[in-house]
């Protein structure tokens, strides 16, 4: 899995994923910084990133495109550490891989899971 760290979370997370065996880099790093969300969500799209992010703005473009990519894992979480942050994740590698492998908006808050498959159907 290949994860794009959006600007509100540490480029440090992006070492600390590697140890587990995802590939990351962070918007700073690809010249994306201070890019508008549409952009990103293009650039993950067309190099089969997964969005790694706080912000809920992702999950609703990708949602509101109709599209199968990209998968968006948002973090629900207040004053959270990068350590922490990265437990979490390793501790739920499993279940975050089945979801976002198949195309999927993933938020987690806490302990909880939600997600939805993409691509979202409107009713």
């Amino acid at each position: 899995m290949k994860f794009l760290l959006n600007e509100n979370i540490a480029p440090s997370l992006s070492e600390l994923l590697s140890s587990i065996g995802w590939q990351s880099t962070h918007v700073t790093f690809i010249g994306l910084k201070g890019e508008p969300d549409s952009k990103i969500v293009e650039y993950c799209a067309l190099n089969d990133y997964i969005i790694l992010t706080h912000d809920l703005d992702y999950g609703r473009i990708v949602s509101l495109s109709g599209k199968r990519s990209p998968s968006v894992l948002t973090f629900r979480l207040e004053k959270i550490s990068i350590e922490e942050l990265f437990l979490l994740t390793k501790n739920n590698q499993i279940q975050i891989t089945h979801y976002l492998s198949q195309g999927a908006l993933l938020t987690i808050d806490g302990e909880k899971f939600r997600f939805r498959l993409l691509p979202v159907e409107r009713k």
